[in-house]
């Protein structure tokens, strides 16, 4: 019997020694977890939010590979951790976003963060991820003041407190959106302009980008302000415009910071101006409750609106969105699935299955197959792509027009 108990603590202490040598040697399995911080409300709660639309493009990307990766040191689980930053109505919150952010920097297994969506929570988050050493990919906030200096003093230096760049994005930014609007603009016929914008990182840049590169080519600003986008009432803000007269109206903001009910008091005060926002208003929540306010608006966008994806990846993605929730992606959500893709990519590659090895894994690759395009990170961390295309609300629905042409900054 003894004999019998022996040989079985020798066989349970050899099957032991075996599973550590095989981890040792690359075939032992591991957790990377990875979090996500976006507003997973909007103002519209019958419309899917553009947070929840990106969050549903992260998780294809990781259901394509069953949340696992093979890759030097053997399998990796993926373990995503979704958080909100956002308030009921889908704004974003400061001490929201540095709460998540904190989190994913504490947890030993976080091996990178996926968000947030506004460039202003990006500010926040840049900062206490960079001191961790966590590989961070926005796949919205395109501020270009968050990687480039010029745009603000101390920026973007503030932002990595270690010298090193963790912080990655596969969308372009607004300093090639706000010239290509501005040109769009001019062609269109117009000639004098007004500024309105939510005060924030992204509607504030992405406005003061057009205006400089639309009086470069001949437009005229006539007025500008910064909306309070709490506010339930623009009627003074909308005298001013109205006195001013300007053939177009640039709104530099998001949905959730002001903007359908700016829509509808200016029509309800006769202001005909033509209308034109960024990205952040393609957003069906706009659509819903703007209404008739917002036939003829006219916006740009970051890349290609997810219906007209035409490379192999970009349809892919755009069949099993469509197929697995039943309805059109939001405009972000490809690059919520380029964002968790180049994730698994940097996973393949990393020497190590920790933050370490993650961001020294993307840094490895040397080019990325996107839903938009073939792309590559720059030093910065910014995508070499420059798509920006040209959509109006037409009949309740945004249509697409052209692809925009970027001037060469």
């Amino acid at each position: 019997m003894r004999s019998r108990l022996l040989n079985g603590l020798l066989l349970v202490t050899a099957l032991l020694v075996a599973l550590i040598l095989t981890a040792c040697q690359g075939g032992g399995q591991s957790t990377a977890r990875v979090y996500v911080s976006l507003p997973l409300k909007g103002p519209s709660a019958s419309i899917t939010s553009m947070g929840e639309s990106i969050k549903r493009g992260i998780e294809l990307a990781f259901a394509e590979v069953k949340s696992r990766v093979s890759g030097p040191t053997g399998e990796v689980l993926l373990d995503l951790q979704i958080r909100d930053d956002g308030n009921e109505t889908g704004q974003w919150l400061a001490e929201a976003e540095t709460k998540n952010a904190q989190e994913a920097a504490n947890d030993p297994s976080a091996v990178a963060y996926i968000g947030p969506y506004n460039s202003g929570a990006a500010e926040v988050s840049i900062p206490i991820l960079n001191r961790a050493g966590l590989l961070q990919i926005s796949p919205s906030a395109t501020s270009p003041g968050l990687t480039k200096p010029g745009y603000a003093q101390g920026k973007p230096g503030i932002f990595y407190p270690t010298g090193q760049r963790t912080f990655f994005r596969p969308v372009p930014t607004d300093e090639k959106q706000g010239p290509a609007a501005a040109l769009w603009a001019r062609s269109l016929g117009l000639r004098t302009f007004y500024l309105l914008d939510d005060g924030e990182a992204y509607g504030s840049v992405v406005a003061s980008l057009f205006s400089s590169y639309a009086q470069q080519v001949g437009m005229f600003q006539v007025g500008r302000q910064t909306i309070d986008k709490t506010a339930t009432d623009y009627q003074t803000v909308l005298e001013a415009v109205q006195q001013a007269d300007p053939d177009l109206i640039y709104f530099g903001g998001t949905v959730a910071n002001g903007a359908p009910l700016l829509l509808k008091q200016m029509r309800e005060m006769g202001i005909d101006a033509t209308v034109m926002g960024a990205d952040a208003l393609l957003d069906q929540s706009l659509l819903e409750m703007a209404g008739p306010a917002a036939e003829g608006v006219y916006v740009t966008f970051i890349g290609i609106p997810p219906e007209q994806l035409t490379t192999e990846v970009g349809q892919k993605f755009y069949t099993a969105y469509k197929q697995t929730y039943g309805e059109e992606p939001g405009a972000f959500a490809q690059y919520g699935y380029d964002a968790a893709r180049a994730i698994i990519e940097a996973l393949k590659r990393a020497r190590t299955p920790d933050r370490v090895g993650v961001l020294a894994g993307l840094q490895a690759i040397s080019s990325f197959d996107g839903t938009t395009g073939n792309y590559v990170f720059d030093s910065t961390g910014d995508t070499s792509l420059n798509w920006v295309s040209g959509l109006v609300v037409e009949n309740g629905a945004f249509k697409f027009v052209q692809r925009l042409n970027v001037p060469q900054q």
